[in-house]
């Protein structure tokens, strides 16, 4: 990842005002930084999930979302839109793209960082480039967590630095949802997803809540509400998202592990599902690892992964049948590769405590 010096991020929290807006160069963060307590983070420890309403404050999130609509609508000198993508394999075994339907998306790397950057949007954007450039969010959640887990400072450590996260804007025109997925499923170095959303006015039938699926726990359902941030551990909570029934805006920020950081989550996490017997058989210790959960979620859970593509992804969009293909193969791999083991009692011993 680029470090987007050609955009100069150094001026963050040493000029007067971020150029251009009426708020403070720390206005995204003034409030935010300072929900992100020890306590906080042992909740996000204890069930793998933590909601935290009125995140950045009404100012910093109206600004916000201003500028994320007109991000949307930009077009001169380019547009940074692209539609929201899934890539599998078909038959064939080609690499095929999936764009969500109604969903759309602006990387905010593409366009502070991009190839031949326009030097005029951290004047015309402050609330977003300082979104982009600022490591606030991710010392706050490294300390909170190390203080939490009360474990070395390294394990809980992030990839910090300006442009270091991951942030993504999103617009759903009406109808989209996304099915049961978790961000990191072991091929990547995310550690912690934020999604803040902006959707003032939100009611009962608006549609696009996201759903919590803690391992062998009760789904969580959670509203899209304004300046409500949803925080979760990318390696351990599967989610989907409801289809919207109007328009939806959010943007989702993923935090990387440290390089220094141990890339196995299991080595300084676990978790016991709520809905198992205290204390465990000693034969199934393994499904507290964060590795195992994720591993299992679609054999444990598939009836709810396969309505989820179904919901997704319209019936004669030939990317269902590639899906639905992924889904089953994936599963019958694990099954098959390990027919001779004890998993498939343990497999259908979770199901029924799910």
């Amino acid at each position: 990842k680029a470090t987007v010096s050609v955009l100069n991020c150094s001026w963050l929290g040493k000029c007067g005002r971020v150029p251009g807006a009426d708020v403070m160069s720390a206005g995204m963060y003034a409030e935010c930084t300072a929900k992100v307590t020890p306590d906080t983070c042992r909740a996000l420890l204890k069930d793998g999930y933590v909601v935290i309403d009125n995140f950045y404050g009404e100012a910093a999130a109206r600004g916000a979302l201003a500028e994320l609509k007109a991000l949307m609508e930009l077009h001169e000198p380019r547009s940074y839109v692209t539609p929201n993508r899934t890539f599998f394999k078909d038959e064939a075994g080609q690499i095929v793209a999936f764009d969500k339907p109604h969903v759309f998306e602006v990387d905010l790397h593409a366009a502070f960082a991009g190839k031949a950057p326009d030097a005029s949007l951290p004047d015309r954007f402050p609330h977003l480039y300082e979104l982009f450039c600022s490591d606030a969010v991710a010392k706050a959640f490294e300390a909170g967590l190390g203080e939490a887990a009360g474990a070395a400072a390294e394990a809980w450590a992030l990839d910090k630095g300006p442009g270091r996260a991951t942030v993504k804007l999103q617009y759903n025109e009406g109808g989209g949802s996304f099915p049961w997925h978790i961000d990191n499923p072991g091929n990547n170095k995310r550690r912690i997803t934020t999604v803040s959303y902006l959707n003032a006015g939100w009611a009962d039938g608006d549609g696009g809540e996201i759903v919590l699926k803690p391992f062998l726990g009760d789904d969580v359902v959670v509203a899209p509400a304004f300046d409500r941030c949803v925080v979760f551990l990318s390696e351990v909570m599967n989610h989907s998202v409801r289809p919207a029934a109007k328009r939806r805006f959010c943007f989702s920020t993923w935090y990387d592990r440290a390089a220094d950081a141990p890339q196995n989550l299991d080595t300084i996490y676990s978790t016991t599902p709520p809905k198992l017997p205290s204390p465990l058989p000693a034969d199934k210790g393994l499904v507290t690892k964060p590795s195992v959960q994720r591993t299992l979620s679609r054999l444990v859970y598939e009836e709810d992964y396969l309505e989820s593509l179904r919901r997704c992804v319209p019936p004669a969009d030939p990317a269902l049948a590639g899906l639905l293909k992924m889904h089953h193969d994936h599963v019958t791999t694990i099954r098959e590769k390990n027919a001779h083991t004890g998993l498939p009692d343990t497999i259908d011993w979770l199901r029924e405590h799910r």
